[in-house]
C-alpha cells in the first residue's frame, strides 16, 4: 500500500522579518493585550530582534507552530531585547554617576567657547517622566525600573537641585569640543551624519535614538565616552 503524504504549500524556512511582520490579528486576543501592555510600558520596538539576511533555520516538515505563536515570540522577543539593553545601561549610568566627584572633569583644552553652553543646555526638552530635565538620567516609568539607583532618592521637589545637575550635558558638550574625542564619536556613533559640524550636531543630540533599546542620543554619547575612557583607565570607574 502507497501512503501520500501532502507537502505543505509554505516554504519551510522563514525569516525573523517574516514572523515579525505577520499582521496581529492571528494573536488571541490575551496575547495580543499582553503585547500592547509590553510596548505601552517600554516602547514599541522599530527593528527586529535579527536580521531578515542573517542565517535561517530549516524546520522539519512534520513540525509546525500557528503563524499567532510565532508572532507572539517574535514580537515579546523584540521587546524584552530593548528591555535589557536599556537596563544595562542603567547599571552602567548608575555606575559612572557614583564615581568620586573629583573624576569628573573634561579631559579637553581649557580653551571651551563656554559662552555656547547655556544655549547648548537649553537646547534640551523630555517628555514628562522619561529624563531628568537636570542631568538626563532616565527616569522609572510605569516602574520601568530604568531610573539608576543613584538618582532614586531625588524628589523633584520645587528648589530642589539633582545631585547630578548639567554632568551630563557638559560632559558631552566638553568632549565635543575634543578633536579627538569628537573624530572619534562621529566614526563610532555618526551613522554617516556630519555632526562634525556644530549645528548638525545639536540638531542631532537633542533626540532621542530611533533604536527602542537606547537611551536618548545624549545619554548614548555619554555612555560612549566612559567606554572610551575606560580603554584608556579601565579602572577610572571602579
Amino acid at each position: 500500500m502507497n501512503i501520500t503524504v501532502q507537502t505543505p504549500s509554505q516554504p519551510t524556512t522563514q525569516s525573523s522579518d517574516d514572523l515579525y511582520d505577520q499582521g496581529t490579528s492571528e494573536l488571541t486576543s490575551f496575547e495580543e493585550l499582553m503585547l500592547h501592555a509590553m510596548e505601552d510600558t517600554y516602547g514599541t520596538t522599530t527593528s527586529h530582534p535579527y536580521g531578515g539576511s542573517g542565517p535561517q533555520v530549516q524546520l522539519a516538515q512534520t513540525v509546525s507552530l500557528p503563524s499567532s505563536s510565532h508572532n507572539f515570540v517574535a514580537r515579546a522577543s523584540g521587546v524584552t531585547s530593548d528591555i535589557s539593553s536599556r537596563l544595562a545601561r542603567t547599571a552602567r549610568l548608575d555606575n559612572a554617576a557614583t564615581v568620586p566627584a573629583a573624576n569628573h572633569r573634561c579631559t579637553t583644552e581649557s580653551n571651551l567657547p563656554m559662552h555656547l553652553y547655556r544655549d547648548f543646555k537649553l537646547s534640551f526638552t523630555f517628555e514628562r517622566y522619561t529624563y531628568c530635565f537636570q542631568c538626563c538620567l532616565p527616569q522609572s516609568r510605569h516602574g520601568n525600573g530604568e531610573e539608576p539607583a543613584c538618582h532614586a532618592g531625588f524628589s523633584y521637589r520645587t528648589g530642589e537641585k539633582c545631585p547630578f545637575a548639567g554632568f551630563i550635558f557638559k560632559a558631552v558638550f566638553c568632549m565635543w569640543h575634543n578633536e579627538v574625542f569628537r573624530n572619534l564619536m562621529i566614526k563610532e556613533l555618526g551613522e554617516g551624519a556630519p555632526l562634525d559640524i556644530y549645528d548638525n550636531f545639536l540638531r542631532w543630540i537633542v533626540l532621542d535614538s530611533p533604536d527602542p533599546g537606547r537611551y536618548h542620543n545624549l545619554v548614548e554619547v555619554f555612555l560612549w565616552l566612559c567606554s572610551a575612557v575606560e580603554k584608556v583607565k579601565p579602572k577610572f570607574f571602579n
